[in-house]
């Protein structure tokens, strides 16, 4: 029964990310259209070269990896202010 739990709060949470990414990307595209733009980049534990590719390829602008270094972040803000 808890792996049954397990599995149902682990599918809820996939299909919760996947929409909180559907409604980024609709959100960018709606500033697209209004001459503003949103840099959006991805967050991810994943960190090979085919996974910032895959990043890209999905609409974000950039790709950060898991544990977040400070000097990285600070890095990646300058470079889109």
């Amino acid at each position: 029964m808890a792996r049954i739990n397990s599995a149902i709060r682990l599918r809820k949470e996939i299909k919760a990310r996947i929409e909180r990414k559907k409604e980024l990307l609709k959100l960018s595209e709606e500033l697209k259209k209004a001459n503003q733009k949103l840099e959006k980049i991805a967050l991810t534990a994943y960190a090979l070269d085919s996974d910032k590719e895959r990043a890209l390829s999905e609409g974000f602008d950039d790709h950060l990896t898991k544990p977040l270094k400070k000097d990285k972040l600070f890095e990646m803000i300058e470079k889109y202010i």
